[in-house]
C-alpha cells in the first residue's frame, strides 16, 4: 500500500501544530502562576521598605513597573 506523501507530511504538521499549541497552552498557565507570585512577592518586599529601584533590580523589572505592581490592588 502506497501513501501519499503529500498527506503524510499534512498530518504530522498537524499533529506537531497540536502538540505545540498545547505546550503554548501549559507555558501560558504556568507563566500566569509565576507572574503573579513574582507580584505577590514585589509587593511584600516593598512593605518591608525596599526601594523600588531595589526591588526592579532583583526582579529584572524597572523601577516603574515594580511602582504599578504595588499600586495595583490584588483580586
Amino acid at each position: 500500500m502506497l501513501f501519499n506523501t503529500d498527506e503524510c507530511l499534512a498530518a504530522a504538521r498537524e499533529r506537531l501544530r497540536y502538540e505545540v499549541r498545547e505546550e503554548l497552552e501549559e507555558v501560558a498557565e504556568q507563566y500566569a502562576e509565576l507572574e503573579n507570585k513574582r507580584n505577590d512577592l514585589i509587593r511584600r518586599i516593598k512593605a518591608f521598605g525596599d526601594s523600588d529601584r531595589y526591588v526592579a533590580s532583583r526582579a529584572r523589572l524597572s523601577h516603574t513597573a515594580v511602582q504599578n505592581i504595588t499600586k495595583q490592588v490584588r483580586a
